[in-house]
């Protein structure tokens, strides 16, 4: 007696509707979203009419309204910044100080900058 072989035939289809609306969702959340994060460190800058600079490749050094320096994002003394300005090829520094803080703060901490032997330093405004 011999055995009926049944061909039984399978149908691979993914269902990717759900994927896709999954992926939907949250390309749309990111979108809103995103332009709501901030980087780096929240400080008041003054306002003025000059244009911008991108600072994405640049040693950014910000002094908060508490008078707390930052290298990038990382919190710095400024015993460690100058060790550290001393040690780079790259002699143009970008200086973001909080508008609340005082002038003579923002003076001392320029100065330890250019005996770091600093060449150039600008100062970083908000655009009006």
């Amino acid at each position: 007696m011999m055995r009926e072989r049944r061909r039984h035939n399978f149908t691979s289809e993914i269902n990717v509707t759900s994927l896709v609306d999954v992926s939907l969702t949250l390309l749309i959340i990111f979108i809103l979203v995103a332009p709501m994060m901030k980087h780096g460190i929240d400080v008041q800058l003054p306002r003025v009419s000059a244009g911008g600079v991108d600072l994405r490749n640049q040693i950014v050094i910000t002094i908060d309204s508490e008078k707390h320096i930052y290298l990038g994002e990382r919190r710095i003394s400024a015993a460690s910044l100058v060790n550290y300005l001393e040690e780079v090829s790259n002699k143009d520094v970008f200086l973001k100080a909080d508008k609340r803080i005082q002038y003579g703060f923002v003076m001392e901490i320029m100065e330890k900058i250019k005996s770091a032997g600093i060449e150039n330093i600008g100062m970083v405004t908000e655009p009006k």
